[in-house]
C-alpha cells in the first residue's frame, strides 16, 4: 500500500509540474498583430545570376526516367504555400488581389491590364526574331516606339480563334490577380514589316541563323489571310 501511494503522489506531483507548460501552450499565440499579412517581403535582387546552359542529354533522361517536382503521396494533401494564416494568397510580385479585394467596374474590367498600347504601324515593324514551329507561328516584333511585342496568328484551318482567346481569357486573369501582358488584336499588310539587322531564327536543331525574308514567306504561308489581303494577329506587349 505504502508503494502505491508513493506512486500516486509521484504522478500527482509530476502533473503540477506539468501544468504551467500546459496552460503556455494552450494560450500560445496562434496569430501575430500583423496577421494576416496581405503584402509579401519585396524579393531579393537577383541581377547577378549568371546564365548556365542545361544539357541536352541530361534534360531528356532527367524528365523521362524520374518524376521532377514535389508530388503529393496517396491520401496526403501538401499544404499550400506562400499563403498567410487565414490560406490566403497575399499581393506579391506575381499576384494582386483585385477584384477580390474591391470589384472592378466594368470599364475597368473591359479595359484589363491595360488597352493604351497597341503597336505604333507609324512607321516600319521590325522584326526581331521568329517562331516557326507549332500550330501557331508568329514572331517578336519592335513597333516604330521601339516597343516589342509577341506576335502570333491564328491556325490555318480557325480564323480568328486563338486572337480571340487570348485577348479575352488575358482580362479575366487580370481581374483574378494575375501579371498579364497587354494583348492587342493587331491588322497588317505584310509589307510593313522590315527585318531587324540582328534578328535570327532557330532551326529544327536548335541553333540559330540570321533571318532571311524566305523565312517571313514560310512564316506567312502558315497564316490565314483576311479577304483584304492583311493578316490578324495577337499582338502581346512585353511586360
Amino acid at each position: 500500500m505504502g508503494t502505491q501511494e508513493s506512486s500516486i503522489r509521484r504522478a500527482v506531483g509530476f502533473t503540477l509540474l506539468l501544468i504551467p507548460f500546459l496552460s503556455l501552450s494552450m494560450t500560445a499565440r496562434k496569430f501575430y498583430r500583423n496577421d494576416p499579412l496581405e503584402q509579401e517581403p519585396p524579393p531579393l535582387n537577383a541581377d547577378k545570376v549568371a546564365f548556365r546552359r542545361i544539357s541536352d542529354a541530361y534534360d531528356l533522361f532527367s524528365n523521362t526516367l524520374s518524376k521532377r517536382g514535389e508530388r503529393a503521396p496517396k491520401k496526403k494533401v501538401l499544404p499550400g504555400r506562400a499563403v498567410n494564416t487565414l490560406g490566403e494568397v497575399p499581393d506579391n510580385t506575381w499576384y494582386t488581389n483585385r477584384h477580390y479585394k474591391k470589384p472592378l467596374s466594368i470599364e475597368e474590367l473591359v479595359r484589363g491590364p491595360g488597352d493604351g498600347n497597341p503597336p505604333d504601324t507609324s512607321g516600319p515593324l521590325m522584326v526581331v526574331s521568329a517562331k516557326t514551329e507549332g500550330v501557331t507561328p508568329g514572331f517578336v516584333m519592335e513597333d516604330a516606339r521601339g516597343r516589342r511585342y509577341n506576335v502570333k496568328f491564328d491556325p490555318l484551318t480557325n480564323p480568328e480563334m486563338a486572337t480571340s482567346a487570348d485577348v479575352i481569357v488575358s482580362k479575366f486573369f487580370y481581374a483574378l490577380g494575375h501579371n498579364v501582358p497587354e494583348n492587342y488584336i493587331f491588322t497588317f499588310a505584310r509589307s510593313q514589316l522590315r527585318i531587324a539587322p540582328a534578328a535570327n531564327v532557330k532551326t529544327k536543331v536548335g541553333k540559330r541563323r540570321p533571318m532571311t525574308e524566305r523565312d517571313i514567306t514560310e512564316l506567312f504561308l502558315k497564316a490565314p489571310k483576311l479577304p483584304d489581303g492583311r493578316y490578324r494577329t495577337v499582338a502581346s506587349l512585353y511586360l
